[in-house]
């Protein structure tokens, strides 16, 4: 194995880290048809009965996907997706949202070319540990430590699944060379995502001019550095909204933004949720026992 990849797995595993959102079952009937949204989260959801389809805006293209029972699909996080039926009166999809985190706030998973949709086997085991983790959701543990081992246990598993599925890309040495010379920018956004940071600022991290800076940074993680911490920020927001009771406008303004209401459109555009609707819709997922 070459002595670069053995730095990029040394990389991976001094810093992986797995994040666990919320799990479902999602009935559909009817004439059944969402809106285009996108989640902070990987999703892995798998038709337990029935046929629905799918639409996904990729970066380069639009991906319809036609899925019937065991098929499994990965939606990338940042990825808006709509779900319909197709052809039948009634589905169920069993779901489940995760992070797989490297240096903090990159997505492993951009580093692999993994398919949106997954054979029958593959799909049998995904729904085998989204159902897996749906119940332990709903034992509610007197143990919360156990819970946890056994939660991120079956995240772990999951990782293991999907990347047998997967094959790393072809520029996964390379960006992780660049990346390695812009780790002190990224742990410094990381650090302070929720002040305001310039590209003057990181530009200096790297003793780069700016224009090379931004372009370095732009061809490395596909994003300007603005746009990079503004997802981080939406990131550490959804976590707020998940898992606290911080009243929202309390939030915006931890944030740096103006007010509520300019805080909540931005929100709703990168995820299609109001900051509320995400925090109840989160919540109520989390709070649902399992059915079958």
């Amino acid at each position: 194995m070459k002595e670069s990849y053995l730095k990029i797995y040394k990389y991976i595993e001094e810093s992986l880290d797995i994040e666990f959102e919320a799990c479902g079952i999602k009935h559909l009937d009817g004439n059944y048809e969402s809106k285009f949204r996108s989640s902070f989260y990987s999703l892995f959801s798998v038709v337990k009965k029935g046929r629905i389809e799918s639409i996904l805006r990729l970066k380069d293209k639009t991906l319809k996907i036609k899925r019937n029972e065991l098929i499994a699909c990965y939606i990338p996080r940042e990825t808006p997706a709509k779900t319909m039926l197709s052809g039948v009166s009634e589905a169920d999809i069993l779901w489940s949202r995760m992070n797989f985190n490297i240096f903090g706030s990159l997505d492993l998973l951009d580093f692999f070319e993994i398919p949106y949709v997954f054979a029958p086997a593959a799909g049998a085991e995904i729904l085998s540990l989204n159902q897996r983790l749906h119940m332990l959701e709903a034992e509610k543990d007197n143990d919360p430590l156990r819970s946890l081992i056994k939660r991120k246990k079956l995240c772990f598993q999951m990782l293991d699944l999907i990347l047998t599925c997967a094959v790393p890309k072809t520029d996964c040495g390379r960006k992780f060379a660049a990346i390695e010379e812009l780790l002190p920018v990224v742990n410094y956004i990381n650090k302070n995502c929720r002040q305001k940071i310039s590209n003057r600022d990181l530009a200096k991290l790297t003793h780069l001019s700016l224009s090379r800076f931004c372009h370095k940074f732009k061809t490395v993680f596909g994003l300007s550095p603005r746009k990079y911490i503004q997802q981080l920020r939406f990131l550490e927001i959804s976590r707020l909204l998940a898992d606290t009771n911080t009243r929202i406008n309390e939030i915006a303004s931890e944030y740096g933004f103006s007010d509520q209401f300019h805080f909540s459109r931005a929100f709703k555009s990168a995820s299609g949720y109001s900051p509320r609707e995400y925090r109840n819709l989160v919540k109520a997922a989390k709070g649902k026992l399992f059915s079958s």
